[in-house]
């Protein structure tokens, strides 16, 4: 019921819910982005000749640990994006799902970036209205020490079906970049409660949490949610776009 209430209405239901938390009148009148828009292109031999490497580099492993009552340990990996950096401290971001388990509660999580250079994270969910609209929107932000690797770049290109894009991901602890097209935005996913990004750039267990880019190598969404066949054949992946991760970060920032 909540989640079709954030379907429908998920401004206002996310005005409510920060309403015990925030100062409203000052989260209303934020409207100017923080989040940076770069037009230079950079070369990145990876892929091709006018890839920008900021957000293929922004993409980060997570290595998280999860611990229940009687001290029994589990680990996971999963992926995450530079998002967003201030004097003091780089902000990631991942999927929910990531940092949760049904049956363990979260102990610690690892960052690992393209160098294999590690760095603890902390989950800044910390009550329950951020748990509330992050698992609605299955997004959860990490804090970790100033990074020297850049966040990622927004995109602003237009996507049409056939568009090139890549998935940049940690697909079962291993760094991929995938090449797939998109194909469309798509409604009424159960999993999700706004429009989704179909593409079909490979993702795997672990991509999570990763960047789905467009042919310039900037960000258009964060890789979710695959599509598999019989015999585990991948078909789409489904992502959520950067519109979607931006208001989210108004929690934060």
């Amino acid at each position: 019921m909540i989640r079709w209430l954030f379907k429908k209405f998920r401004l206002l239901l996310i005005l409510a819910l920060l309403s015990s938390v925030f100062w409203l009148p000052l989260l209303v009148a934020q409207s100017e982005s923080k989040f940076e828009i770069i037009d230079e292109v950079i070369t990145e031999e990876v892929v091709n000749d006018d890839f920008n490497y900021y957000t293929s580099r922004a993409v980060m492993k997570l290595i998280i640990v999860y611990e229940n009552d009687q001290g029994e340990k589990v680990n996971a990996t999963g992926s995450a994006i530079i998002i967003y950096e201030d004097d003091n401290y780089s902000y990631l971001i991942t999927n929910h799902h990531n940092i949760r388990h049904q049956d363990y509660d979260l102990k610690t999580i690892v960052a690992v970036d393209y160098t294999n250079a590690t760095y603890e994270a902390i989950s800044m969910v910390e009550n329950d209205t951020y748990e509330i609209i992050s698992d609605l929107y299955d997004l959860a932000l990490l804090r970790t020490r100033k990074l020297s690797i850049k966040p990622a770049v927004i995109s602003t290109l237009e996507m049409q079906p056939g568009s090139v894009v890549h998935s940049v991901g940690y697909p079962k602890g291993e760094r991929a970049i995938e090449q797939g097209v998109f194909i469309e935005m798509i409604k009424d996913l159960e999993y999700f409660p706004f429009e989704a990004i179909k593409s079909n750039a490979t993702i795997q267990k672990g991509s999570s949490g990763g960047a789905l880019i467009d042919r310039k190598g900037n960000l258009i969404g964060m890789t979710t949610l695959g599509a598999f066949a019989s015999g585990n054949e991948f078909v789409y992946s489904y992502s959520i776009p950067v519109s979607i991760i931006q208001e989210y970060l108004q929690l934060y920032f």
